[in-house]
């Protein structure tokens, strides 16, 4: 049997190249033994050069996608470190009823917390008539899906499988927002609107009477007691449930990286 029929040092290292397989095919003649080793040979090197592209693409991909998370974030950072100049009074009182420290509460918001229906923000993207579009060029998003997302992020603080009910913090335009759920009530901010929706109606006299008066008149509420917030119209919807909408003018503060920027 010929010789070319013993693996060659090469192979066993795996560092076969087929076209010096192909030249090694080409001196084996009519040896049919060495010439099926080496075909063999050859479909295990181009196995093992598919599977070596692979992974380098696999590894290259887990480095874009590290990238490309760290780069949103450092955005979104920028953005809302630039934009958020004020907050709800009732993010400051739920601060302090709950014992947290806001700037420790905020620091950890990514760009991506958008997945909480429930805290008050925009409708999500499937929701969307006619979501933003990607760039054509790129398939990055675009600036304007960009600002929706960053105006969903937020902290939540409980969720809504909490006794108490949910309670978050949300990224609004300018202002950070807070949002409540109970099973009773839904209440929200919104560059200083304060929305209060009832499961239930309100006597008409006292609808009728409410604008101009403080809220805590018409509803009980720790955040709301004393706060001397006005109320600006009440209204009924198509299921029975009452919109109290009142307003809690908002108090300047920044974020605390933006703070730190400025020092």
């Amino acid at each position: 049997m010929s010789d070319h029929a013993s693996p060659p040092a090469a192979a066993t290292a795996g560092t076969v190249d087929p076209h010096v397989i192909a030249r090694r095919l080409a001196h084996a003649g009519s040896d049919s033994v060495a010439r099926r080793y080496l075909r063999g040979e050859a479909r295990e090197a181009e196995t093992g050069a598919s599977r070596l592209a692979m992974a380098r693409v696999d590894a290259a991909l887990g480095d874009l996608r590290y990238d490309v998370d760290d780069r949103l974030q450092r955005i979104f950072r920028d953005h809302v470190g630039a934009t958020v100049r004020t907050v709800s009074p009732l993010v400051l009182d739920a601060c302090e009823a709950e014992g947290l420290d806001l700037d420790e509460a905020v620091e950890g918001v990514r760009y991506d917390d958008y997945r909480y229906a429930w805290s008050g923000g925009p409708a999500s993207m499937r929701g969307l008539a006619s979501p933003p579009a990607r760039s054509a060029t790129s398939g990055m998003p675009t600036r304007i899906e960009l600002l929706s997302r960053f105006r969903r992020c937020g902290v939540v603080v409980r969720g809504r499988d909490d006794p108490l009910g949910a309670l978050g913090f949300r990224i609004g335009a300018a202002c950070l927002e807070i949002s409540m759920l109970t099973s009773g009530a839904r209440m929200v901010s919104s560059n200083g609107g304060l929305y209060l929706t009832l499961d239930g109606p309100v006597p008409e006299t006292l609808r009728m009477a409410a604008p101009g008066r403080c809220i805590d008149d018409l509803v009980e509420h720790a955040l709301l007691s004393g706060r001397g917030y006005r109320v600006l119209s009440v209204s009924e919807d198509h299921r029975g449930r009452t919109l109290i909408v009142a307003w809690a003018a908002p108090v300047p503060w920044s974020m605390p990286w933006a703070r730190e920027a400025s020092v």
